[in-house]
């Protein structure tokens, strides 16, 4: 795991990034360096697996990903995974709340025609 320098959100959060083709060697040694992975993936061909990282950590991960991943399409998407092990059931329903309200905004944002597919049913 890459954990947050000291001052930065230590909550730890792993992203999965979909693309149509296999990782190339830049992508395999982004991989080796990082401790992810890829893995092939039913909707658009492959996605690549962060690490748990928190604070810069992410940040720095993610940017080099953005540098070696393969192309994408419209059926590709990214999401992410943060750990919530400290949340309360109070703090998730807060948390819930929160992102319905915020939901129409992340389709208009990641595109109005992916309200209709199977992968992402608002």
């Amino acid at each position: 795991m890459h954990y947050a320098k000291k001052g930065e959100c230590a909550r730890l959060a792993g992203v999965e990034y979909e693309t149509t083709e296999k990782p190339s060697m830049s992508g395999q040694a982004w991989a080796r360096k990082w401790g992810a992975g890829w893995h092939e993936d039913g909707s658009c061909g492959y996605e690549a697996v962060t690490p748990p990282c928190a604070g810069s950590k992410i940040n720095e991960c993610l940017t080099e990903l953005v540098q070696v991943i393969g192309p994408t399409n419209s059926r590709c998407g990214i999401h992410v995974h943060v750990d919530a092990v400290d949340y309360t059931w109070s703090d998730m329903y807060r948390l819930l709340d929160v992102f319905a309200r915020i939901e129409p905004l992340l389709f208009l944002l990641g595109g109005q025609q992916r309200i209709a597919n199977s992968y992402c049913v608002p």
